[in-house]
């Protein structure tokens, strides 16, 4: 755990520092933008590791499924679903191939409980190895309320196109930051009751990621901003608040987003 905090805050402090260098440039030099984008996701098969000492559970459940969560929820009496959002403020180097970006991507993360999965190790204290339903033990499992990733990403402009008013990049971004997970599970005890996650914990809950991907960035009319995004994630969910435990699983994530920006 050590080495994945000294890893993500080795990844912001370097591009802080590459960000903060800009400050030696002229207001010429550099420009400001913003965009908001709407996102899908898909995940690969991840595994989960669940503890709970009351009731003698130390498990790994392994391949687990996921998709984004596309129930409709009740908005103001409009049924629509949740919304996955990224929101991002950049600098352009204007004389080098290079920005950077601060951003804030929404998930949501849903487990298809209906699957059947390997579980091994130890529950209601027996020891087990076994393929069953991911569902008979755990009826929900989720981070739908927020997988929020705060980034600090960089950019080489590997390609740039300019006719008029119309520009068009295409670019090269890494990055990587911190977490912030709202999840919302509910597990069985050994007589079958529902033990309900308790929401108010969010808080403890907490994540690192690496990203990297590829985007195509547009301009025209001089300030408006159209882009399309595909990022990879790496994304390591730690201390999921659990009742009388806690699990941990590391997802890995495909987005592709579709953004519409202003340059400030």
């Amino acid at each position: 755990m050590i080495q994945q905090y000294y890893l993500s805050i080795r990844v912001i402090f370097s591009l802080l520092m590459l960000i903060f260098s800009t400050k030696r440039l002229s207001a010429a030099d550099k420009e400001y933008y913003f965009s908001l984008g709407l996102m899908r996701a898909s995940y690969q098969n991840s595994d989960i590791n669940f503890r709970q000492n009351r009731y003698q559970r130390d498990v790994r459940y392994y391949q687990v499924h996921a998709k984004d969560d596309l129930r409709l929820h009740n908005f103001g009496g409009y049924h629509i679903t949740e919304l996955q959002y990224d929101m991002r403020f950049g600098i352009d180097l204007l004389d080098k191939p290079h920005s950077f970006e601060l951003s804030l991507t929404h998930f949501t993360y849903q487990a298809d409980i209906s699957q059947s999965v390997r579980k091994r190790g130890l529950w209601d204290g027996e020891v087990v190895d076994q393929v069953n339903s991911f569902g008979s033990d755990i009826s929900q499992w989720e981070h739908s309320n927020g997988l929020n990733l705060l980034n600090i990403s960089w950019q080489y402009a590997m390609f740039e196109w300019q006719m008029k008013r119309i520009e068009i990049s295409l670019r090269l971004r890494m990055g990587g930051g911190i977490g912030f997970v709202n999840s919302n599970n509910e597990v069985f005890d050994p007589s079958g009751e529902k033990l309900k996650y308790d929401s108010k914990k969010s808080l403890h809950v907490g994540a690192w990621n690496i990203e990297q991907g590829i985007g195509l960035y547009s301009k025209f009319w001089g300030h408006y901003l159209a882009s399309l995004y595909l990022t990879a994630y790496y994304i390591d969910v730690y201390r999921i608040k659990l009742i009388d435990g806690e699990a941990d699983q590391k997802i890995i994530a495909q987005s592709y987003i579709w953004a519409l920006g202003y340059q400030l």
